[in-house]
């Protein structure tokens, strides 16, 4: 699983959300990721809980949650099919 740090997203407040694209991350398309936090150091296992698609079938985004239980509701993180 591959590790990346929330200083790498951008983090909109209001909607507890963290966003970017998975090309800038250079990450595999699809798979889970370690977050690791980058003002605490914590890190959390987040799978992917819903894949967006546009009107042809093409994915857009990923959308992705933390298995800790204590962490699933507190933020979500979109990867950006771009």
């Amino acid at each position: 699983m591959v590790t990346v740090s929330t200083d790498r997203f951008t983090y909109n407040k209001d909607e507890q959300t963290f966003v970017a694209e998975v090309s800038d991350l250079q990450l595999p398309p699809g798979d889970g990721i370690a977050l690791v936090s980058a003002q605490t150091g914590r890190v959390t296992a987040l799978q992917v809980v819903n894949v967006e698609r546009d009107r042809e079938q093409e994915v857009t985004a990923w959308v992705l949650r933390s298995v800790d239980p204590e962490l699933r509701d507190l933020f979500t993180v979109h990867l950006l099919n771009d």
